[in-house]
């Protein structure tokens, strides 16, 4: 885990952003967008849909608390619009954030430089992955007499290229778009940290799933997630009777009981398939789902009521079909 800079969260250091120049200077592809014509919702929450335009003056995510919004950081400069966290890099990347989760983040709201280091229970890495925030730091991590540093929303992934959304303090413009390749993030004074993960954001472009023949908890979040029931990735309340026939269902997401009361995943699929929705996998559902997969071209071989791994990989093969179609 990062070291932490909890202390600098109380507020931001006025900083004059410069990243929009230095990307310029860098000869980075920037695009300018177009503003919404009013706030409309629906760009958050559900499956992932990227902020390609600037935000409507009215959106709530990007106006400050004080002014009816629901935005806790600093006003923005230049004023966007009244209340508004625009244009600063920070009052953006939290507001995205607040839109994409539809709750409140658990990010710092100081300095951008300082977000990689704050604890805020987020994963990190160096990969770039949908509504992850980009960040760089300008100098040295922690001291704003040389730069505030930067972050930034990863919109779209392309191959080895990301393009982000992103605003800055005292910029040229509120809103822009700068494509980049892996690896290659460092320009004039800013270095890149990495990247921090909110969420769990479904890539089109991508399988959703590693076809491995073994339903642990991923391949049921994914199978819950379409389904429409809770995603905590536990199928719960099944028959111990009923482990002979899920050989590849492993126990950290299957859970075996002696009184067992069903599970709504299990139900919803039970429907999905035509077996009989009691919610308990057994040798009868197990057939179902195997004619079902057969049905439809992915093939598993003759259905014999065991879920065995040709069974599972062929239902990991129609997830992620389902997932690339959306």
């Amino acid at each position: 885990m990062p070291e932490e800079y909890d202390k600098f969260d109380v507020q931001n250091i006025i900083v004059d952003d410069e990243f929009y120049q230095s990307e310029y200077e860098a000869g980075l592809e920037i695009e300018v967008p177009e503003v919404e014509s009013m706030h409309e919702g629906g760009i958050g929450g559900g499956e992932y849909v990227p902020r390609l335009t600037a935000p409507a003056k009215d959106n709530p995510y990007y106006i400050t608390t004080a002014y009816g919004g629901v935005n806790e950081c600093i006003l923005g400069k230049p004023q966007y619009s009244p209340g508004s966290a625009l244009a600063n890099c920070v009052g953006y990347a939290w507001g995205r954030a607040y839109e994409l989760l539809q709750s409140r983040p658990k990010l710092s709201r100081g300095n951008a430089e300082n977000w990689w280091g704050y604890g805020d229970g987020y994963k990190r890495g160096q990969e770039p992955k949908l509504d992850a925030i980009a960040c760089w730091r300008k100098g040295k991590a922690g001291d704003p007499s040389d730069g505030a540093g930067h972050v930034a929303v990863v919109e779209e992934i392309e191959g080895n290229t990301f393009r982000i959304s992103q605003s800055g303090y005292n910029s040229a413009t509120p809103f822009w778009l700068t494509t980049y390749t892996v690896g290659k993030c460092d320009h004039g004074s800013y270095y890149f940290q990495g990247f921090i993960y909110i969420d769990d954001w479904i890539d089109p472009k991508k399988d959703v799933l590693v076809v491995d023949g073994f339903w642990g908890p991923t391949t049921t979040r994914y199978t819950q997630r379409m389904l429409g029931t809770t995603v905590d990735g536990i199928v719960s309340g099944q028959p111990k009777s009923n482990k002979q026939y899920l050989p590849c269902c492993e126990e950290s997401s299957w859970k075996f009981v002696l009184i067992a009361t069903g599970s709504q995943m299990v139900k919803a699929l039970q429907k999905l398939v035509g077996a009989t929705p009691d919610g308990k996998c057994g040798p009868k559902t197990v057939m179902a789902i195997q004619k079902f997969l057969n049905d439809r071209g992915f093939g598993c071989g003759t259905p014999d009521g065991s879920m065995g791994p040709k069974t599972v990989k062929a239902w990991q093969r129609f997830i992620n079909a389902y997932f690339k179609a959306l």
